[in-house]
């Protein structure tokens, strides 16, 4: 599988996936090694990795890259960096034009 994968996907990652309960999240150039190596979409490999994360998916389409990594992510954010990217979302929200 990693050499399927390409230069994204080592054998020891590969190895790690397979044998640990709650993998980290995968890069998005290791998401669509991933895809390449097993020929699925990139989307179905995106949701497996997720679940498999620890992660809770819903099947709505998300808009952009940048929600993705925002949901994606938002585990690995301490109290303050959450306190701090809640700010920012409320002041844009409070700003938006009219």
């Amino acid at each position: 599988m990693a050499e399927r994968g390409g230069e994204h996907l080592s054998k020891s990652y590969v190895y790690k996936l397979a044998t640990t309960d709650q993998p980290a999240m995968p890069k998005p150039e290791q998401i669509t090694a991933l895809a390449a190596a097993l020929e699925l979409d990139e989307g179905v490999v995106m949701h497996a990795a997720q679940q498999s994360a620890g992660y809770h998916t819903y099947e709505t389409e998300t808009p952009d890259t940048k929600t993705r990594i925002l949901i994606a992510n938002v585990k690995k954010l301490n109290d303050e960096q959450l306190a701090s990217v809640a700010a920012l979302v409320e002041f844009h929200l409070r700003n938006l034009p009219e």
